[in-house]
């Protein structure tokens, strides 16, 4: 069982309270919870088992989440170290790394000798492409820039690349947002602009500096905060994690998107596990005149596209018996077809046995509620599990949340074994009201 100590880690430790104050406003006053962007106070989220066992704070390592280039003398150390923010203020869309245009000084011939000499790591997948380290100047103070195969590392993080002569633009979105970064090869200007769904411009800037980029083999390069700078100003609230060690480095922080289509014939991902009115019309009318069980829809979990459409959902699963027979109320994998008309019908669940533990009592388990939420908001607690899990699990869905002496959550996740395995486990973490420890308590694997 890993558990999270972070009182040395400014950057975790703000995204951990981020995530207590979240689930606590949405357990207690759900009509009120985390409306709008910028109701998200702080940055990021994170963990590992202890500040000591974070990958690069050992000694003769160099860890980022910690030395980010071009900061105050000691780097950071609180949450108002970081450009661009105050400490437990309100976050600051953006570009939160980025420079004065002329304050980051790399030359050619540094860039010239670098070898791309370290693994990548994006949960359990291990690119093909390495990143460098190269020495720099920000604001006349010696560092050291990371700079990461900008196509192979976008693409795995679920953003899209294209090239075009000389310019690179690098897309990302999540919920309603997207983020466009937008830059030449071989200069520093970068410029990124995020749209909301109706296509409104909600950040936009230009002459941002990072560092400049290049091309080792073909390959285009980026200091890895112009992409961290892209993917924190379209999940607000957010911060990405990287750790550097001698041969290797590990990228945390933000879920891989779900935008995407069904594929004809296989199950697709959804853009929300919210259950939308829209949806639950349709639950509602496939099990119109349903007897012996009740049903009660948790979260959107998949789409598969046939002559029609399959939906999978998570459910609260109880059967209709007299209370003295004490029935028990588990979560279950409920699929609905709709047809091309718009009927529906419920065709198949799976009952997983595990208790929901939902009562409704104050300090009892509560159902999650989505219907209030942006979940584009969400991305981390991503962080949290791929850092205690070393990447195995990914969330689905909230499904529960219990207030104790701090916050227990359970979560649907997809899971990913060594061997490439993959299915769903149910998580439950722990994170402490004081936002200074976190764990896994208990994974059922499905």
């Amino acid at each position: 069982m890993k558990t999270l100590s972070l009182s040395k880690t400014s950057r975790i430790f703000a995204t951990l309270m981020c995530i207590v104050s979240i689930v606590t406003s949405i357990v207690f006053s759900p009509v009120t919870a985390v409306s709008a962007a910028e109701d998200i106070p702080g940055t990021d989220r994170g963990d590992v088992s202890t500040v000591s066992d974070i990958p690069g704070t050992d000694s003769g390592d160099v860890s980022t989440v910690s030395d980010i280039p071009g900061t105050d003398s000691g780097d950071v150390s609180t949450v108002s170290d970081i450009p661009g923010t105050d400490a437990m203020d309100e976050f600051t869309p953006a570009y939160t790394l980025a420079r004065a245009k002329g304050s980051v000084k790399v030359t050619n011939s540094a860039l010239s000798k670098a070898s791309a000499n370290k693994t990548i790591n994006i949960g359990v997948k291990k690119l093909s492409k390495k990143a460098f380290t190269v020495k720099a100047k920000i604001d006349n103070e010696k560092t050291e820039l990371v700079y990461i195969p900008l196509k192979a590392v976008i693409k795995q993080l679920g953003g899209t690349y294209k090239k075009s002569g000389s310019k690179v633009t690098v897309k990302y979105e999540v919920g309603a947002l997207s983020s466009k970064l937008t830059f030449k090869v071989g200069k520093d200007n970068y410029s990124i602009i995020s749209v909301d769904r109706d296509n409104d411009v909600s950040a936009a800037a230009n002459g941002l500096a990072f560092g400049k980029s290049c091309i080792i083999d073909g390959t285009v390069y980026v200091p890895i905060e112009a992409v961290a700078s892209l993917m924190e100003n379209t999940i607000w609230g957010g911060m990405m994690v990287w750790e550097l060690q001698k041969k290797s480095m590990r990228i945390s922080g933000f879920p891989i998107p779900v935008q995407k289509q069904a594929i004809s014939g296989g199950w697709g991902s959804v853009s929300s596990p919210a259950i939308t009115p829209e949806l639950r019309a349709l639950f509602d009318k496939a099990f119109d005149g349903y007897t012996g069980v009740n049903f009660t829809p948790v979260a959107y979990v998949a789409v598969q596209v046939v002559a029609g459409y399959n939906h999978l959902f998570i459910c609260r699963r109880k059967p209709v018996i007299s209370p003295s027979l004490n029935p028990i109320e588990t979560y279950a994998f409920v699929e609905i077809y709709e047809d091309l008309s718009g009927n529906a019908e419920f065709t198949n669940d799976i009952d997983t046995g595990i208790e929901t533990n939902i009562n409704g009592l104050m300090g009892g388990w509560q159902q999650f509620d989505y219907e209030s939420v942006d979940m584009s908001k969400y991305g981390m607690i991503d962080m949290l599990l791929d850092m205690l899990s070393e990447g195995k699990y990914r969330s689905v869905a909230i499904l529960s949340t219990q207030i104790v002496s701090g916050v227990n959550i359970c979560l649907l996740c997809t899971r990913t074994d060594e061997n490439g395995t993959e299915g769903y486990s149910f998580v439950y973490a722990y994170m402490s009201l004081d936002g200074l420890s976190a764990e896994i308590t208990d994974s059922i694997d499905f």
